[in-house]
């Protein structure tokens, strides 16, 4: 398959995520440091930082850190997926449901101008 992508490759676009410097700056806004997330999480002081260095983030380290810092850290690697699988399950119901919405507010503006016109013939 030539072409194709691969890990090398994403492992490069994923770089351009600054990881590191989006969790210190997320970290100060919940007025903590990374040592002392690592502390929470379990491990020594110098656990993250060491682990954010590293070319590679195992899902599992971004999930605890989102959960940590009160953010969706996925998301900015949800942007490195192609448009026709970015969406999730739960993006695709709700838009589900807003074409539903839609077409319900299209039928009760129909009848309003019908019962407008009514009105109005009387």
């Amino acid at each position: 398959m030539k072409g194709a992508l691969t890990k090398k490759h994403i492992a490069e676009q994923a770089r351009r995520i600054n990881l590191p410097l989006v969790v210190k700056m997320l970290a100060q806004r919940n007025e903590t440091t990374v040592h002392h997330l690592s502390q929470i999480m379990g491990n020594d002081g110098s656990f993250l930082s060491r682990a954010l260095r590293r070319k590679d983030h195992h899902i599992s380290l971004l999930i605890a850190l989102s959960i940590h810092l009160q953010t969706n850290l996925l998301e900015n690697y949800f942007q490195l997926l192609p448009e026709n699988i970015r969406t999730t399950k739960a993006e695709k119901q709700l838009l589900q449901q807003i074409d539903e919405m839609e077409k319900q507010l299209i039928d009760v503006i129909k009848e309003r101008d019908w019962l407008k016109e009514v009105v109005a013939g009387k």
